[in-house]
Formats: structure tokens, C-alpha cells, sequence
């Protein structure tokens, strides 16, 4: 994921006006778009892909984002919701379905046969009006997005590109196929999309509601994985400290606040009557950069530049918002070339490195880089935020490029999908942590929410009853021309799959506590001249 995808769905800044969409695109069944403004006009047919299941209390508003690139944006606003409406904003390339997803209802979505980029869904529950003096958007939402409160836009995200269904690769014999029926690629205008979709749900802003995403016939289309799901815990929300982030950020709150444990990501709703009610765990960058400093008794001394007095950012020099945002490269394009690029933006072996590790560190005639454990450089990859998302079993985005885990793509663009909200156990309240509680499931390792459960959050349960393992991920960036590859090798404790472990692996399995007292987590490389690894699974660390 690129550091610009997850500011364009966290910040409701000014983007360009399109003229000529639509208010509201109806209709009852999938139809075809012509979009004039390119000559020739692009017409695309619609196939109805994507359903949404409330399995919330709630009814939901389904709020979507589109790419400022006015084909995009068109093509996206008028994905006809049969028997709904999808309805503009104020605010740029910003719609709602104009009908709520009732609780226990599902609604349905027309994607794009000739493909779309980077549409972003987020969900907003209970929502009792609509700003129209200012965003145009759902607004005094029990949980979700809500203008002008401190959490908007500190959502679950499902992330959707669509590919082409009409897509003709290039071969020996015909290398310039026409894919002119195919929609461009805004990144590359002189290029298409392609027949992949792309997909996942992100908790890399932050998350509030659990979320399951899964592909139907997912063998067929040739997916990399048939699901991914999130089942995120707001009570289980962690605090992050100067064990966790840098002593370069210049914030005497991480090491004082809430008696020692540091800052808390947990945030709470501003509606007069719901203050009890959790919003939103907001990712560490989120604090940093934007919300320390609406945040009463915050000290004004707290300074996202690296230097200690919190003087303006030196040039060239990342601040501790660009770690733990993974943004900030010297220049555009700089990325393709990982050995030379090693700024936080430049990808996610450089990101991973963080504001206290070593960069550039090459040790000629070897393959290592960064020798030294890559967990002591407090990165993004190694906050309390990250760390307690994977040892609950998330295998989501929990930051910006956590690929291998959070990407699910499909070689053969077509194949219907389920975005379930809340799933599990029916009529859940992700906001109301008070009285929710959880129980642990033997058969999947992992605790679910349970109106019958003893656990007051999710992650008493799983350190309680879950079995555990030091698993390896990895995060690899390419050198643009040669066949060489810096790669971050990051250890995590995560529970085990019982349907996939062997018995031996769940012989060997710890408890939560075991493994984080165990060198897993204090361990990991960054090196190159290494193959584009795969993720694999350590025992007994």
C-alpha cells in the first residue's frame, strides 16, 4: 500500500469537482455508463460483485471514496446499487448509499466491467442525520465516520480495484493487444488496468469495526487467499510508549500519561449521551499527527520533527510522523530504487528500519543490511498498535505496507465477493466495550464476541486460552532493472491455525505471555540480494 492511499481515505481534504455526475444514480438492476469526458466516450457494463451483510445491531450507512482522476470517480459514482442509491457529498469524491443497511439486512453493488481504481468503503452505524450545511455526509453516528468529530474518518477500510473483465495480455505473437475497452490506470495514463482485482480490509489509519471479507469460488478466480477478516476488539485498544516510539518525538505524554502506560489510541465518542461508547483505535500516526493536537491536556511542546527542541523539519531529515507514517522520499520516484532510496516512503523494508535504526547500513560482500535486530529501530511494523492486531489473529493491513499478510488479489477478475460487517455472533455493538464480552473457540484458536462469553475483551481471552507461535513475515521492494531485492524479515506472536498446524507445531505452541517474553518479537533482518520471499513460520524462538 502507498503512504499517499491511506491519507487520501483518513483526511477530508479539497479534492477536484467533477462536473456532470450524477446527485444520485438509481437503479434496479446492473446497467452500462458512458462516460463523455474522453474522446472517444468510454462505455462500460456493470456486473453486480459485491455484497454487504449488516450483521451489526446498527443499521449502516455504506459511505464510499473515490480517486480524484474523473474517470475513476465516474465510473465508481455510478455503480448502480440495485433497489438504493448512491449519493454525492459535499466534499469531493466522497458518496453514501442513500439507503441505510438495515441490521441483519444485506445490500447489493455493480462494479465496473472494464475495472476501477482504489475504491475505499468505510461504514458509519446509527447515524441520526445528514450534514447538509457542510459535508453532506451520515452524521452523529453511534460508531463510524461523523463529521467535525475527532475520529472521522478513523475507519476499518474495504479497498477495492476491480479489474478488467475485457483485459488481453500481451504475448510474443501479439505484444500491443487493444485494451481500449479497459479503463486506464490513473497512476500510468498511457497504460490499462489489468484482469486482477485487488482487495483488502486496512486497520492502517485505525479500525472500529470488525469486518470479513470473503471470495466465493476463490479456486476458480485464482485468489491468493478465499478471506481475510478483522476481528478487532476497541476495549482491547493498546497505549504506546517510549518502549514502543522513538525518544525522538519530543512528547513528554508517551512516557507520563495514563499512570505510566503511555498514550492510549483508544478514543472515545463526542456525542453528548454516547461519551461511553468507544469511536475508534486510531494507528500511532494518527496521534501523532493529528490527533495530539485537538487532544485536552496535550502538552504544546509535542513536535512530529526529529529534533529534540521541535525546530522545523530539516530537508532531507524524516519526521517522526514520516516513520511512523512510512511518507517522505527526496523525491518522486525514488522508490524504485531501494538500495539508494532509504527514507520511510521509500517502501517497506526502508519504513521498517524506523527513526532509530541504522539505514543504509550495507556490509559489502554480504548480503545483510542492518544487521543488527531490526526491532530496535522502533518502527511503525513494532508498535503496540501492530503487535497486538496480529497476535489477535487479524491477517489484515495493520500498516502501510503489511502486504504479504493484507493483500488478497485475484488473477481472473469476475468473482463475487462478501464484505461482513460484524461477523460472527449477530447484533453486536463493536462500540459498546462495557458490556460486550468474548469467549475462546478451541476449533479456530481465536476468541470471538459472545453474549454468553466470561472475557471483558478480546485480548484477555486469547493471552487466557490462545496457542501461539513466533511466525515471519516479510516486506520486499525490488530494484527497478537488476533481479535484487531488500527485504525485512519481522517476527510476530501469533496464534495458530489448528487447520492448517501440524501436531507438532501445536505441541510446541506457548501462550501469549511465553511468547512475548521470548526473543520473537526483539528479532529480524533487513537484507538484499534476496529473493522475493515468501512468509514462514518459526518454532520454538
Amino acid at each position: 500500500m502507498q503512504a499517499t492511499q491511506w491519507l487520501k481515505t483518513i483526511l477530508a481534504v479539497c479534492f477536484l469537482s467533477t462536473a456532470g455526475l450524477p446527485a444520485a444514480v438509481q437503479a434496479q438492476s446492473c446497467a452500462s455508463y458512458t462516460y463523455t469526458g474522453v474522446t472517444p466516450a468510454f462505455t462500460s457494463t456493470y456486473t453486480n460483485r459485491v455484497t454487504f451483510v449488516n450483521n451489526c445491531a446498527d443499521s449502516a450507512y455504506v459511505i464510499m471514496t473515490t480517486p480524484a482522476d474523473p474517470l475513476s470517480e465516474a465510473l465508481w459514482a455510478n455503480a448502480t446499487v440495485p433497489g438504493n442509491s448512491i449519493t454525492k457529498s459535499n466534499v469531493g469524491q466522497h458518496y453514501y448509499f442513500t439507503n441505510q443497511i438495515p441490521a441483519g439486512g444485506s445490500q447489493t453493488m455493480c462494479l465496473p466491467d472494464a475495472g476501477a481504481a482504489s475504491g475505499n468503503f468505510t461504514f458509519s452505524f446509527g447515524c441520526t442525520a445528514i450534514d447538509t450545511a457542510n459535508t453532506g455526509l451520515p452524521m452523529t453516528c453511534l460508531i463510524g465516520s461523523d463529521p467535525g468529530k475527532l475520529y472521522n474518518g478513523m475507519d476499518t477500510v474495504f479497498e477495492l480495484s476491480p479489474g478488467c473483465k475485457y483485459y488481453t495480455p500481451p504475448t510474443q505473437q501479439n505484444p500491443n493487444p487493444d485494451n481500449s475497452q479497459c479503463t486506464y490506470n490513473p497512476s500510468n495514463p498511457s497504460a490499462t488496468l489489468t484482469q486482477i482485482d485487488y482487495l483488502d480490509v486496512s486497520a492502517v489509519t485505525g479500525f472500529s469495526i470488525p469486518m470479513g471479507l470473503a471470495i466465493a469460488d476463490s479456486a476458480t478466480y485464482q485468489c491468493t487467499f478465499p478471506s481475510r477478516t478483522l476481528v478487532a476488539d476497541l476495549a482491547s485498544c493498546p497505549y504506546e510508549n517510549f518502549t514502543t516510539l522513538s525518544t525522538k518525538y519530543n512528547c513528554p505524554e508517551v512516557g507520563t500519561a495514563n499512570g505510566g502506560q503511555g498514550i492510549s489510541l483508544q478514543l472515545m465518542n463526542q456525542t453528548p449521551g454516547w461519551t461511553g461508547y468507544a469511536a475508534a483505535c486510531i494507528s500511532p500516526v494518527q496521534w501523532i499527527a493529528a490527533v495530539s493536537q485537538h487532544l485536552p491536556g496535550v502538552s504544546s511542546t509535542c513536535s512530529v520533527n526529529t529534533t529534540p527542541t521541535g525546530t522545523p523539519q530539516t530537508s532531507g531529515i524524516p519526521t517522526i510522523a514520516d516513520w511512523y507514517g512510512c511518507t517522505y522520499m527526496l523525491q518522486a520516484g525514488d522508490d524504485a530504487y531501494p538500495l539508494t532510496c532509504l527514507t520511510p516512503g521509500c517502501g517497506g523494508p526502508q519504513c521498517a528500519v524506523g527513526p532509530d535504526g541504522t539505514a543504509a547500513n550495507y556490509d559489502p560482500g554480504s548480503y545483510h543490511y542492518n544487521t543488527a535486530a531490526i526491532s530496535r529501530g522502533k518502527s511503525v511494523a513494532y508498535t503496540n498498535y501492530v503487535t497486538t492486531l496480529k497476535a489477535m489473529g487479524n491477517e489484515v493491513y495493520t500498516w502501510m505496507y503489511d502486504d504479504g499478510p493484507g493483500t488478497l488479489s485475484c488473477n481472473v477478475t469476475g468473482a463475487s465477493m462478501t464484505v461482513t460487517l460484524c461477523p460472527g455472533q449477530a447484533g453486536q455493538k463493536p462500540y459498546d466495550i462495557a458490556t460486550q464480552t468474548w469467549s475462546y473457540n478451541a476449533t479456530t484458536n481465536r476468541c470471538v464476541v459472545d453474549t454468553a462469553g466470561t472475557y471483558a475483551n478480546q485480548s484477555a481471552c486469547m493471552a487466557a486460552n490462545g496457542k501461539y507461535a513466533c511466525s515471519s513475515e516479510t516486506e520486499s521492494k525490488a530494484q527497478t532493472g537488476t533481479t535484487t531485492w531488500v527485504t525485512a524479515t519481522l517476527n510476530y506472536c501469533k496464534p495458530l491455525d489448528p487447520a492448517t498446524a501440524t501436531a507438532g507445531q501445536l505441541a510446541a505452541a506457548v501462550s501469549l505471555a511465553a511468547c512475548r517474553s521470548s526473543t520473537c518479537q526483539r528479532t529480524g533482518t533487513v537484507s538484499y540480494n534476496t529473493p522475493a520471499p515468501q512468509d514462514l513460520l518459526l518454532l520454538g524462538n
